[in-house]
């Protein structure tokens, strides 16, 4: 018995669209994603020590309909068949309150226009989206467009898919050379993606890479993170006798054995030279850039210490045999950034 295929495919179009996702990960983007990174920002604080404590708050966002402001100075509407034939950006405006504090106190509110979103046709801040078919002939679009596309200076452009490895995910595989085992962590938190890798080596000992600072003793985070005793380190990796044993190694690579002294361990492996300048940067190292999407400040750090050591133990059983490495090609181990994905990584960074 043969399948048609072509019958399904004819049944999938019909039903959901070959570009459907993209709309509704656009339609989140402006629903959902724009109002919350505009939260979490929060306020802005102008760099002027004159104005005392001022700052400005973010309030209601909005965003309008696709336009066109003329060289007179007029404000129009406008559909994507007048920007492909003009080169124009079919894009709409977006608006943001922001009501001033100067010293606690709260000023009137100004709606702001911050910028101009492209637009994404078909999206539900699109008209066309709204049009029979009927409307959409006479303004001279095609029924059959799905849409999904943004036209940029007149010229239509799409957002291409982006696959990568799944985040705040432990991977393990082969290493090479003296690195027999490598684990991959990337640790992502609002869009932003930290990378870690750790390294165990053929004489047992694992070091830990991220943020630009290379191969720290995985004992001395570990101690940095707050977990100061050898036996508490140990117990926390694994029960396992097996694990415990092979992890032994790591505790003679580090020389602090209190926090302090692990922080200012990691502060001499950056190469600080002041002792005060480089505790504070080993802080923050291990704060904001070990494993953000667990937390970003210091009340994070026993959770970040136990993931660490669950990755350790998972490194250690894979160098074992006793677990099989991670297919980092499987669909399981991978993720998909769709436009809502892509615009919110390029918000943030304006």
């Amino acid at each position: 018995m043969s399948l048609d295929f072509s019958a399904l495919m004819r049944a999938f179009f019909r039903e959901r669209g070959f570009v459907r996702y993209q709309i509704e990960s656009y339609n989140e983007f402006v629903k959902r994603r724009i109002p919350k990174v505009l939260r979490e920002i929060r306020e802005i604080r102008p760099d002027v020590p004159q104005l005392g404590d001022f700052r400005i708050r973010l309030g209601k966002f909005r965003i309008g309909e696709p336009s066109v402001k003329e060289a007179d100075g007029a404000v129009r509407r406008i559909y994507p068949m007048e920007a492909r034939i003009r080169n124009l950006t079919y894009a709409a405006p977006m608006w943001v309150e922001m009501p001033p504090v100067l010293n606690g106190i709260e000023s009137t509110t100004e709606v702001v226009h911050f910028g101009d979103l492209p637009v994404m046709v078909k999206s539900d801040i699109c008209p066309l989206s709204r049009m029979s078919d009927e409307e959409l002939v006479r303004i001279g679009e095609d029924p059959d467009d799905p849409g999904g596309y943004f036209i940029v200076n007149g010229t239509e452009r799409i957002l291409v898919l982006v696959e990568e490895i799944a985040p705040n995910r432990v991977l393990v595989d082969k290493g090479s050379g003296s690195v027999s085992a490598v684990a991959r962590i990337h640790s992502e938190r609002d869009g932003y993606v930290q990378r870690h890798l750790l390294e165990r080596k053929v004489d047992g000992t694992i070091t830990i890479t991220f943020a630009n600072v290379s191969r720290l003793p995985i004992a001395a985070v570990l101690r940095a993170l707050g977990v100061e005793s050898d036996k508490d380190m140990v117990t926390m990796i694994s029960l396992d006798e097996r694990v415990r044993e092979e992890f032994f190694v790591n505790l003679l690579e580090t020389e602090s054995k209190t926090q302090e002294e692990a922080l200012d361990e990691i502060g001499r492996h950056m190469r600080i030279p002041q002792k005060k300048y480089r505790m504070d940067r080993a802080r923050k190292l291990i704060d904001r850039y070990l494993l953000p999407h667990l937390g970003q400040d210091r009340s994070a750090r026993m959770e970040k210490a136990f993931f660490l050591a669950k990755a350790v133990e998972k490194l250690i059983r894979f160098d074992l045999g006793l677990i099989p490495a991670d297919d980092v090609d499987h669909y399981s181990n991978k993720r998909l950034k769709l436009a809502g994905d892509l615009l919110e990584i390029l918000f943030r960074s304006i």
